[in-house]
């Protein structure tokens, strides 16, 4: 039997829900769910219902595939936004508090559900989710696998197991540098030291740069992880790039409401496993 370990991360972000496909705030001219939002709250597209949907639409399949895959297996799942400073946070004291109507105050990364085995446990913790949000594109997510990979006790990572760690986004990404030349002057370089608080937050954010590519390469494969990127057509390419960084690691293209998911997951599970 193989064992199998899979943490999933994903932006929560409010433009996390953006599908034109099923737009219902078309009166109020609305082409993000940033705006949709503001447009108030009877918006139905992006009422908390339907950001729920999307999000049990996207992760739970992981839970799926991998009990397809293994009888001995553990999930997690991590949320990211960004670095939460400017120019790319609302500083205000109310936005800081709550970006959008019904959501989480702005985050950089959260490990929110370390590896478990009880998918019960794991749906009901997914229930209680809420997004997030910056004035920009939620393009941290090189901080959130950084801190997956080294934090080893705290999400959970087991020996003797397949580490695959799943990676759901449509925007790009921050890297080294971008801490001094697009932030607000953030020159301490990664420590590439594990940095979460004890509710899984990641508290080094805003005074250390985003990591390298090859620093990522390198600690996963020190780890044993195996990155599988679940993209949307607009950030494809980016990613499309970044995987022939990895020796092992797989992308699909996720459809504008992620309802393919779960054929990209079972893919990218059997041939990765088979690989190893």
């Amino acid at each position: 039997v193989v064992s199998v370990t899979t943490y999933t991360l994903t932006m929560l972000h409010e433009l996390n829900f953006l599908f034109q496909t099923v737009n219902s705030c078309l009166a109020a001219r609305s082409g993000t769910c940033s705006d949709c939002l503001q447009a108030g709250v009877g918006c139905a597209y992006c009422s908390e219902e339907v950001r729920k949907r999307k999000l049990m639409v996207c992760v739970l399949p992981v839970a799926t595939v991998v009990q397809e895959i293994s009888s001995d297996y553990t999930i997690g799942f991590g949320k990211f936004v960004d670095k939460v400073i400017e120019p790319q946070t609302d500083m205000r004291p109310d936005k800081l508090k709550q970006p959008w109507p019904d959501s989480d105050s702005p985050f950089s990364f959260k490990n929110v559900i370390p590896l478990i085995k009880d998918v019960d446990s794991f749906t009901a913790e997914l229930q209680k989710e809420r997004i997030s949000g910056n004035l920009d594109a939620p393009e941290g997510g090189f901080d959130a696998i950084l801190q997956a990979a080294v934090c080893k006790k705290e999400i959970g990572w087991r020996e003797g197991s397949t580490h695959l760690l799943v990676f759901s986004t449509e925007s790009a990404f921050h890297y080294e540098a971008d801490g001094a030349n697009v932030l607000a002057g953030i020159l301490q370089r990664n420590d590439e030291a594990c940095h979460l608080d004890e509710n899984g937050a990641y508290i080094q954010a805003t005074k250390q740069d985003y990591p390298s590519i090859p620093t990522l390469v390198r600690l996963l494969g020190n780890h044993n992880i195996i990155p599988i990127f679940a993209v949307t057509n607009y950030s494809y390419m980016y990613y499309l790039k970044l995987k022939e960084y990895f020796p092992i690691a797989e992308i699909g293209v996720l459809q504008e409401d992620s309802s393919n998911i779960l054929e990209i997951m079972r893919d990218a599970f059997v041939v990765k496993c088979l690989q190893l």
